[in-house]
């Protein structure tokens, strides 16, 4: 979609939940162990009583058990996962992504991108239903710039100078200045036609 290969840490990132600033690409190495494991701690009293003579801990859950603890920010015991939903153990392997995704961070420009897109609805143009009538959809090209600006790679070959005569603010490839030039409105256009929209429907 992108149109060029990711890192260990953006895929990581394009792999979490959009409300932790991903694009919610899960990656089934990461939850595939969580899914097993209370998929059988969930069905384990119904194949206990099938099963002669009967078990009650299926033999193949300690791996998927090991795996999971790995993977995840807490520590599950079988017993706790017979009354916990896939959605919490996978939540818990997120948010233990997400603290080694931070932690990998390794200067100030890093550190303050995933403050941003982390940081609450910050994600909600992801989730927001594309309409053509209203104006509210993205082109091809819209959506790639504003990907890569999500997952913090470089919108732009190098560093430049914006080439509105006007401004000539130096801009470098992570679009910093790009998202901030005040010329003709750019910053604040999208939500006057929003608000335009809306009046002429009122």
């Amino acid at each position: 979609i992108l149109g060029l290969a990711l890192n260990d840490c953006t895929w990581r990132q394009a792999s979490l939940p959009v409300s932790q600033g991903g694009l919610g690409l899960r990656r089934a190495a990461m939850h595939s162990a969580g899914a097993y494991a209370v998929s059988l701690a969930h069905s384990s009293a119904l194949v206990a009583s099938m099963l002669t003579p009967r078990r009650c801990r299926p033999p193949a859950v300690d791996s998927a058990l090991t795996l999971l603890n790995s993977l995840s920010d807490s520590n599950f015991t079988f017993d706790e996962l017979t009354s916990t939903t896939q959605k919490t153990v996978s939540h818990s392997i997120d948010i233990k992504s997400l603290r080694l995704l931070c932690e990998s961070a390794t200067n100030p420009r890093e550190r303050a991108h995933l403050g941003s897109v982390t940081h609450a609805r910050s994600g909600d143009w992801l989730n927001a239903l594309p309409s053509k009538a209203l104006n509210l959809h993205m082109r091809s090209t819209e959506f790639r710039i504003a990907a890569k600006y999500c997952l913090g790679m470089a919108g732009f070959p190098e560093d430049a100078i914006c080439p509105v005569q006007t401004c000539q603010q130096p801009n470098d490839k992570f679009s910093a200045h790009a998202v901030t030039c005040a010329y003709n409105e750019a910053r604040i256009g999208r939500h006057n036609r929003l608000r335009d929209t809306i009046f002429k429907a009122a």
